[in-house]
């Protein structure tokens, strides 16, 4: 089954239905640009890249703790979220046990319009909420917002590895 979000009412739709994803984990994380490069002309010189601002990520998360009766665990949600901006994923203080997702949820966001000084925009953000081990003794939780975009799928599959 396939979920398209484009608003807060479809993004609760689908996170209910894969129970905001907790206690899955992130399995990979793509960023794709659409810049590209052009030829405008004959010369060497004549070649210029087109920045377009335009990115997708894909989180393809292994998650099993949703859905009737006992799930395979195999199970890969792949996520592909369009005209992403505001990106940041920072792991430097990531150890081994903090992988865990508690939480993913998608909230309404203004960003800023892109070539467009000062003007603004609606979109969607991701946040993750995940548990943190501290001294190695208490648990927190941590909340990061990873971006922000206009529209996304998360597709149900099943791992081939």
């Amino acid at each position: 089954m396939v979920y398209t979000v484009r608003n807060a009412q479809e993004a609760v739709a689908a996170l209910e239905h894969f129970n905001y994803f907790h206690d899955g984990f992130i399995k990979r994380v793509e960023l794709l640009s659409h810049d590209r490069f052009e030829q405008n002309g004959p010369a060497y010189t004549d070649r210029a890249h087109v920045c377009t601002g335009n990115f997708e990520v894909v989180l393809e998360i292994a998650h099993y703790n949703y859905g009737p009766g006992d799930q395979p665990c195999n199970r890969i949600i792949k996520c592909r979220f369009e005209d992403v901006r505001d990106f940041l994923l920072d792991l430097r203080a990531h150890r081994l046990h903090d992988w865990p997702i508690t939480r993913l949820d998608i909230a309404e966001t203004d960003r800023s319009r892109t070539g467009v000084p000062g003007g603004s925009e609606k979109a969607l953000q991701v946040r993750l909420l995940r548990p943190r081990l501290v001294d190695g003794s208490r648990w927190e939780s941590q909340e990061h917002t990873l971006f922000s975009f206009v529209r996304a799928e998360f597709e149900e599959g099943i791992s081939k590895g």
